[in-house]
């Protein structure tokens, strides 16, 4: 079993990237985007379809 002090650190280093993972998951799924050229939220979006929005 390893030392305290790294098995610490490794839970250090998993939480933040698993928490950045999510961060990143969320914000592509909850968002509006209407085609992949969307999804970076660069570009506005013109939609004129009523039953998009």
């Amino acid at each position: 079993m390893p030392l305290a002090s790294v098995r610490f650190s490794h839970m250090i280093e998993t939480a933040t990237s698993t928490f950045l993972f999510g961060l990143i998951i969320v914000w592509l799924l909850h968002r509006r985007h209407y085609g992949i050229k969307d999804l970076p939220g660069w570009e506005e979006v013109n939609v004129t379809n009523p039953y998009l929005v």
